[in-house]
């Protein structure tokens, strides 16, 4: 069954007379936010998928020359179009410095290696700070935009990092997907071909799941069957629906 925290949900007039709810879907890594999210697109939500945006928003003119501004022309592809891999290497890669090093004299390794540490380090927060601001700029204009369409239910933000970020704060309530340690641990290392020890790196690196859970409003257990994952986002989506009506059934406040 899913877990429901009692909070503020009902007394939050909605965006616009028509109070369409927006919801923020996150998730623990491999605890099934993709499935939960291709469920609610199923039951007719409008999803704005953070991923998928921040794929589109690096193409734009405006954020493609920031970029190219930064880190040169060698991140584009034949066609003048940000190359993903090549902008992963420029901003993390090590092939530079491992140049570098070889002319370095052994007594200067460390301070090379803290200097490389502080450079990576620069060059992936000038890429976030590029990148980010567009990234929710767009996705609050496409769910301001669903908004407008009274067929939605509610719009939701698929954003694996919605609570890391602080996009939960934007949000009507907050959902939760998350499965046991082992459950995820099995999943990680069949998907991705990882061992134990490499799942439990990429878990560490996240907040822990216990921790997400204090932000949640709604949190679907997904230890099961997917058939059973079905039941559990349809009730949520019962008490999503009940919540709205009653909502909608309250005067709007005035000015």
């Amino acid at each position: 069954m899913y877990s429901e925290r009692i909070n503020d949900f009902d007394e939050k007039a909605i965006a616009g007379n028509k109070r369409i709810p927006l919801l923020g879907l996150t998730g623990s890594m491999a605890a099934g936010k993709s499935t939960v999210s291709a469920i609610l697109a199923e039951r007719g939500f409008f999803i704005v998928d953070a991923d998928k945006t921040a794929h589109d928003v690096i193409q734009t003119e405006k954020v493609l020359r920031k970029l190219t501004n930064a880190f040169g022309e060698g991140i584009l592809d034949e066609s003048g179009n940000i190359d993903r891999k090549k902008l992963s290497e420029c901003v993390f890669g090590e092939k530079n410095n491992e140049v570098q090093n070889k002319a370095r004299p052994r007594n200067a390794e460390n301070a090379s290696a803290e200097r490389n540490a502080a450079e990576k380090k620069s060059r992936v927060e000038l890429l976030n700070a590029i990148v980010h601001p567009a990234v929710i700029e767009s996705l609050f204009e496409q769910a301001e935009a669903a908004k407008q369409n009274s067929d939605f239910p509610g719009v939701v933000l698929d954003v694996p990092l919605l609570i890391e970020s602080g996009l939960h704060k934007k949000c009507d309530s907050v959902i939760l997907v998350t499965a046991n340690i082992e459950t995820r641990y099995a999943r990680i290392m069949k998907r991705d071909g990882l061992s134990r020890r490499e799942a439990h790196a990429r878990m560490a690196a996240q907040m822990p799941q216990w921790k997400k859970k204090r932000y949640a409003d709604y949190i679907i257990e997904n230890d099961t069957t997917e058939t059973e994952l079905h039941l559990r986002v349809d009730e949520l989506i019962g008490t999503l629906q009940k919540k709205a009506a009653e909502n909608n059934a309250q005067p709007p406040c005035e000015a």
